[in-house]
């Protein structure tokens, strides 16, 4: 079968070579009139450079040039077409197959393309950006949805689409001899669909790695934010120990000046009441002590005193048993 096309393609293109050399040929023929006579635009152009008219050399020469500038024009042309025809013939099993999945997958290229994807990018965009965009969102989709309806109801599209169906359906149950025009436009309709649902979702696949790659950002933004806050509350919370550890340092530093100054004002007042009761560091025991708290209270008692000191003693005594 390679081989058939490939000597039909040869054929094909030599006939076409045939075209072109009889189509250079006659240009040039009518343009080294027009340079002869001065006629059109080459004529003009032919009178404009000083040239004489009816000269043979200036008709040769554009003949030669038309001609010249035809062949290799088309000759680049034919080329570009032998090459495609023979890759594409030498690949035609494989074309073949590339339009027969186109024919099979359409429905599924479409239904992903103009279905999931939208679906997909609104749920990426939902989840992964603000409220603001997400309103926005919300607010297309019913607008594009309401289009649809009122476009469905207005037009009155659902019974045009319920009788086209019918009406093939009738017509392929019906056929009795295969009209393979019909079948070639049928083919040609899905293989058409699939083709813009792929040019669509290779547009839906890169607005959707756009979308992710905006959606990265802010959430590495929102990572960094709060990376930052936690920085700031730790450095707070660093601080505020700090300052807690300084502040409990400087409390056990006052409480123990404090015991330190008791334990003096303790010792003072121990001296004091050895010197009241006339004892010594070394004398003082229990039985020295009650001996001198009796021997001072005979002698500062008030009742043991006159009536003209009662007074004065009973002031002392006071303040002697304050100190005890």
């Amino acid at each position: 079968m390679k081989i058939l096309l490939l000597i039909a393609m040869r054929l094909f293109m030599g006939f076409v070579e045939i075209i072109l050399v009889v189509y250079a040929c006659y240009l040039g023929y009518h343009l080294a009139q027009d340079a002869y006579y001065f006629k059109g635009f080459v004529g003009k152009t032919i009178q404009f450079l000083a040239f004489d008219k009816g000269s043979w050399i200036v008709s040769i020469l554009v003949f030669a040039i038309t001609v010249g500038a035809c062949f290799f024009i088309g000759y680049f042309i034919i080329e570009f077409i032998k090459m495609l025809l023979t890759h594409a013939i030498n690949n035609i099993w494989r074309i073949l197959g590339y339009l027969a999945i186109s024919f099979i997958f359409a429905p599924y290229h479409f239904t992903k393309t103009f279905i999931y994807y939208p679906i997909h990018c609104s749920i990426v965009i939902f989840k992964s950006f603000s409220w603001l965009i997400r309103i926005s969102l919300i607010l297309a989709w019913f607008v594009f949805l309401g289009i649809i309806i009122f476009a469905f109801y207005h037009f009155n599209l659902i019974p045009i689409i319920v009788d086209f169906c019918l009406n093939n359906y009738q017509k392929i149950i019906t056929m009795k001899k295969l009209d393979y025009s019909y079948i070639f436009s049928f083919f040609s309709i899905f293989i058409a669909v699939d083709f813009i649902s792929l040019g669509f979702m290779y547009l839906f696949q890169k607005f959707l790695l756009l979308i992710h790659m905006k959606a990265y950002e802010r959430l590495e933004k929102e990572h960094l934010r709060k990376k930052q806050a936690q920085e700031e509350r730790q450095k707070e919370y660093y601080k505020a120990y700090e300052e807690s550890y300084q502040n409990e340092e400087k409390y056990e530093e006052e409480q123990e000046e404090e015991k330190f100054q008791s334990k003096e004002n303790d010792k003072e007042e121990f001296l004091m009441l050895l010197q009241i009761f006339g004892l010594t560091e070394n004398t003082f025991n229990r039985t020295n002590l009650k001996k001198s708290y009796k021997r001072l209270v005979k002698l500062f008692y008030p009742d043991l005193k006159p009536e003209h000191e009662k007074e004065e003693a009973h002031k002392k005594f006071y303040s002697i048993s304050r100190m005890l």
